[in-house]
């Protein structure tokens, strides 16, 4: 039987970016130069949806490649690592099957997860799993399964 997610509260690139955001960030046109068609909002809020997505994925791979710990500095600050699952969960992967590529004995009985820890959420949502592309995850197992170990 095939699982259903429902995905009808989940953001979206445009929610990250209002139109008044647009207003306060000083892109020049300069910057977005090499767009061939009008340089209105619309491209200004296409160019803040390229940064963000690159940035995402550079913070995500140094996270697999060098073990780092991103932190947001700021009024809300906020964390996003990689980190062990809890032994609950571990119990629910196994008993599942999920990740079955994860080979026990190489990882040291490790599975691990990409977190967001904020101190400015509830106290039962400070941490919220990420979740990242099949294939990325796929090079985070293959890694552990090679010796690679992240965060306790």
């Amino acid at each position: 039987m095939a699982r259903q997610y429902d995905y009808s509260n989940a953001s979206l690139m445009t929610d990250f970016f209002s139109e008044e955001f647009l207003e306060k960030v000083n892109i020049k046109q300069d910057q977005i130069s090499e767009v061939k068609y009008k340089r209105g909002k619309r491209v200004r809020l296409m160019l803040c949806r390229n940064v963000f997505s690159v940035f995402l994925q550079i913070l995500i791979n140094d996270c697999i490649e060098n073990n780092t710990k991103f932190l947001f500095r700021g009024r809300y600050w906020f964390y996003i690592y990689i980190k062990k699952i809890t032994p609950g969960n571990f119990n629910r992967i196994i008993n599942n099957g999920i990740y079955k590529t994860v080979n026990l004995i190489d990882s040291d009985f490790s599975i691990y997860e990409f977190v967001f820890y904020s101190v400015y959420l509830n106290l039962g949502e400070r941490f919220r799993r990420i979740r990242i592309n099949y294939d990325t995850y796929q090079e985070l197992i293959k890694k552990v399964n090679n010796g690679k170990r992240y965060y306790k």
